[in-house]
Formats: structure tokens, sequence, C-alpha cells
């Protein structure tokens, strides 16, 4: 296995599978049950619909691998919530009242964290 085909099966597979649970316990003992739900359930649910309506109604993508139902990841949800859960865990910081400023940074440190360059 080649370098890049390390990285792909860490990033899209190993830590999947290990960081989802291990993020949302951390989310737990930071923010509480509701929260940890929100932060790690909405990717989560993410992850699984959009791709599911892009392969499967509208045609759009497949993926070829040797893990995937239909035309997509069967852990996909996985990859979206602990990638998210793990760059909202970096970048988050609660606020203190009903400003936005907290709110807008949160929002700054989450995009630059998950923001890429595509040509």
């Amino acid at each position: 296995m080649n370098f890049t085909k390390t990285i792909l099966f860490l990033s899209n597979k190993a830590f999947p599978i290990i960081g989802f649970p291990i993020l949302l316990w951390l989310w737990y003992q930071k923010e509480g049950t509701a929260f940890a739900i929100l932060v790690m359930g909405l990717p989560f649910v993410f992850g699984y619909v959009v791709p599911g309506i892009g392969t499967n109604v509208l045609k759009m993508w497949r993926f070829r691998d040797r893990w995937v139902i239909g035309n997509y990841f069967i852990h996909h949800g996985f990859i979206y919530a602990s990638t998210m859960g793990l760059v909202m865990l970096l970048a988050f910081f609660p606020p203190s009242g009903n400003e936005a400023l907290p709110f807008l940074g949160n929002m700054a440190r989450a995009a630059v964290l998950l923001g890429r360059d595509n040509p």
C-alpha cells in the first residue's frame, strides 16, 4: 500500500470507525447529551441523506470501493460526523450571551478548518 492509499484508508475508514464513538463521548463530557447528539447526529444524518439522494435518486455520482451499498459508502455518515465533530471540537467556543460575534467566530474557525482549495 502506498502513502496515498494509506492516508485515504486512515481518513475514510479507520478514523470514522474509531473517532465517532470517541468524539461522541468527548462532546457528551463537554456539553451534555443534547448537544452531543446535535453535533454528531446532524452530520451523521446529512452524510446518508444527501449522498443517498445524489446517488440513488438523481444518479449524479457513485462511489467505487469495497465498502459500498448501492452507489455510496456504507459508512458515509460516520465519515461526515467524525470529521465535523473533530473540527467543531477544535473550533467551538460556547458563547457567553446572545451576541453575534461568538457565533461568527465559531463559524469562521470551522470554515477555516474545513475549507479547502477547489480549482
